[in-house]
């Protein structure tokens, strides 16, 4: 069995807090990191890692979990390995009930559909933890998230 880790980088945007890719052996490391990037905006970035089966101690990334905010809310994006099905395309939280008018707005130069955006830290603390207990996308993640080939209802 390949021995997988998970790995962390946050920045938040006014500079006040900064990690590089480092890993991450505590839940709490990774529950701090959401506070300070909901409160202050910023980015944070998680990825699993597995070892490369002939070279023991190196580890590649397989999957990617991103949290791009500005102050109280956020986009969470999701990149799962490349495995050639539809399963490993780009996925969004998105919050299908959202009251929000549907616009486009920027959070670190990258455009996204207002209903993509969340206020409900709570989401995003449930579904980086089943990521990190789990260390890949699971099927739950896959379930609250969306495609980003799948066209929005309006």
């Amino acid at each position: 069995m390949q021995k997988t880790q998970i790995s962390m980088c946050v920045s938040t945007s006014d500079a006040s807090f900064r990690r590089p890719m480092t890993r991450v052996h505590e839940w709490d490391e990774i529950d701090h990191a959401i506070d300070i990037v909901f409160k202050c905006g910023g980015s944070l970035n998680l990825a699993a890692e597995v070892e490369v089966a002939d070279n023991p101690g190196a580890f590649v990334e397989k999957d990617n979990l991103s949290i791009l905010s500005l102050p109280g809310r956020y986009v969470l994006t999701v990149f799962p390995a490349r495995n050639g099905d539809k399963s490993s395309r780009r996925r969004y939280l998105w919050q299908a009930n959202c009251a929000l008018p549907i616009e486009v707005e920027i959070v670190e130069d990258i455009e996204f559909d207002t209903r993509f955006f969340s206020c409900d830290i709570n989401l995003a603390k449930e579904i980086c933890f089943e990521f990190f207990m789990a260390r890949k996308i699971t099927d739950k993640i896959i379930e609250l998230t969306v495609d980003e080939l799948v066209p929005l209802g309006y």
